[in-house]
């Protein structure tokens, strides 16, 4: 996972398929101290280039957006591939989730309901 850029106040991360691996839990880390400081809330992880997720992948978006919505915040999935949709929708991970085709779409989905 990469921080990609900042667009207003939302954080848009690049993902890959390195979600999966240990050096993640380290960005996780410090993405939930700069959440906890309150330099970002909004986040949306760009997952167009993950092919495969696994549990540990799975548990670090989890965690991210466990410390955006304590913040206030949350966190939304751009660019699923159909193989990760169905993931989600058959372990219900829709409903931890707001999933959106590209990440203009994402970024859109919090202005929307902007307070």
């Amino acid at each position: 996972m990469q921080p990609h850029q900042i667009d207003r106040d939302v954080l848009i991360i690049q993902a890959t398929d390195a979600i999966n691996a240990d050096q993640t839990m380290a960005m996780i880390d410090q993405l939930e101290a700069e959440i906890d400081a309150g330099k970002c809330r909004k986040i949306v992880v760009d997952c167009s280039q993950i092919e495969f997720l696994s549990s540990f992948g799975l548990s670090m978006l989890l965690r991210l957006r466990n410390a955006a919505r304590q913040s206030k915040g949350d966190v939304k999935l751009a660019g699923l591939k159909p193989i990760l949709l169905e993931m989600f929708r058959l372990s219900k991970m829709t409903q931890q989730f707001m999933l959106y085709p590209d990440v203009e779409q994402a970024r859109q989905g919090f202005h929307l309901k902007s307070t």
